[in-house]
């Protein structure tokens, strides 16, 4: 099993004195990650390989002044320290200067967290797993289907310090499965995905059936043109939106011109109406539903921020160097973020749509144009016809380009029901945009 929180602490605080000991100007933060990962993959409704493993990752950070070098090692005893902590200040020694370095931070009080340790995933066997993966198959065989998937179980303990007397610890467990089942033909494929911190809340059967519902509905799509349409995201589509949104609300970009969030003449689009009112984005590692570490890997604490309310620019993320340059607050550096519910039923969403798209996913994301925050990117294992409120037929993949922030300003529907989505730490709802782009169909199932 991973180490302890004590044990942990115990290394780095003992590779901290060994880079000390050999220089005691020196600028250190030590970060060890101990963990157990096992899996269990199937394809062609049979289980194919299955693994375990544990691990332990210590990343050294060292600065001499305004030089600083990293070094990475899987070696915690005596020796391996004493190894790695000459290694991570001989190469800090010999780094170029940086202009933007700042010493690492002290002692710090991160916000109490949700739990996010349970004994009995952190301990899951590999039968359970396998079992998942036998439960999935048995679905897909029922109806004459081809499924495939990945079981993975996950427990670590992360322990933080640095030289000038931070010192933190993390635990955490982790069960995820996901399963894409497709057509005998070849023409339809579904998918779904599941991440849950307690083991039992995984349902598998339900999880399965959903991919094996979305391949069968999805055989022989008909052939839709590419335009502008009114969409509706299930929340793996919707979180992609989120996702680029997030990395777009960054300081410096913003104050630099580079930014969708740039304002005209210098500065920053803080305040400003520039999303739909039903558009509230939020990080809350302490939040019961969304759970995760409450201090990022400078050792920042992540108490509960809103980014965008109810369309509002509210924040964006800032390094420390850009908050000294610049007399603003570091906003730490958060592993998640969540697309506050609306208010909408499934039926709701879909009666709004007079002729649109539903789609499942998208696949390949990627940026087009950060200052107009336009993405591109792929529908995937399951996209649909909507006329008149409802589901109709299955259609062609696309292609979109589009504005997330156009998509988000036109947004006339959520869900009440957000899932998690990726990780425990992010949740979304359905959302329902207009005048969605699918620039080009894609042959792609």
């Amino acid at each position: 099993m991973p180490l302890e929180t004590r044990e942990a602490a115990a290394v780095v605080g003992e590779v901290l004195a060994k880079v000390k000991k050999l220089d005691r100007s020196a600028d250190v933060r030590a970060s060890l990650w101990s963990f157990r990962s096992a899996n269990t993959r199937f394809a062609r409704n049979e289980v194919t390989t299955s693994g375990e493993g544990e691990e332990s990752e210590l990343t050294l950070s060292v600065a001499v002044g305004k030089r600083h070098a990293q070094a990475t090692s899987n070696q915690v005893d005596g020796a391996g320290l004493t190894a790695l902590a000459a290694r991570a200040l001989a190469l800090a020694r010999v780094a170029p200067e940086d202009p933007e370095y700042l010493p690492v931070v002290g002692a710090q009080k991160a916000p109490a967290p949700a739990p996010t340790y349970d004994e009995a995933t952190a301990k899951l066997p590999s039968q359970a797993r396998a079992e998942a993966a036998r439960v999935a198959v048995e679905a897909a065989r029922a109806k004459g289907l081809t499924i495939a998937g990945f079981v993975s179980g996950f427990t670590g303990t992360w322990a933080l310090g640095t030289s000038a007397g931070l010192a933190l610890q993390y635990r955490q467990s982790l069960l995820s499965m996901s399963a894409t089942a497709r057509t005998s033909d070849g023409t339809g494929s579904g998918w779904a995905q599941a991440s849950v911190l307690k083991a039992r809340e995984l349902d598998a059967a339900k999880l399965a059936g959903v991919a094996c519902e979305k391949a069968a509905l999805s055989r022989s799509p008909r052939r839709l043109e590419p335009g502008r349409y009114t969409v509706l995201l299930e929340p793996a589509a919707a979180a992609e939106l989120v996702r680029f949104t997030h990395e777009a609300l960054d300081a410096r970009s913003a104050d630099e011109g580079r930014s969708f969030f740039s304002k005209p003449g210098g500065g920053k689009r803080l305040g400003e109406q520039l999303l739909s009112e039903r558009v509230t984005l939020v990080s809350n590692p302490t939040g019961a539903s969304t759970p995760g570490a409450t201090f990022d890997e400078e050792g920042l604490p992540l108490p509960g921020l809103t980014w965008v309310d109810r369309g509002v620019v509210k924040a964006f993320r800032t390094s420390r160097f850009w908050a000294k340059k610049t007399g603003g607050t570091p906003s730490g550096n958060y592993g998640g973020v969540s697309l506050v519910a609306g208010s909408d039923s499934w039926e709701q969403l879909l009666s709004g749509i007079e002729r649109g798209v539903l789609i499942t996913r998208f696949w390949y994301t990627n940026w087009v144009d950060p200052t107009t925050l336009t993405i591109t990117g792929l529908t995937r294992d399951g996209t649909f016809l909507v006329e008149q409120g409802k589901v109709v037929a299955a259609v062609n993949n696309f292609r979109f380009n589009e504005s997330v922030a156009q998509a988000f300003a036109r947004c006339d529907g959520l869900g009440r029901e957000a899932p998690a989505v990726g990780a425990p730490e992010s949740r979304c709802p359905a959302l329902r945009t207009r005048e969605f782009n699918l620039a080009s169909v894609s042959e792609a199932v």
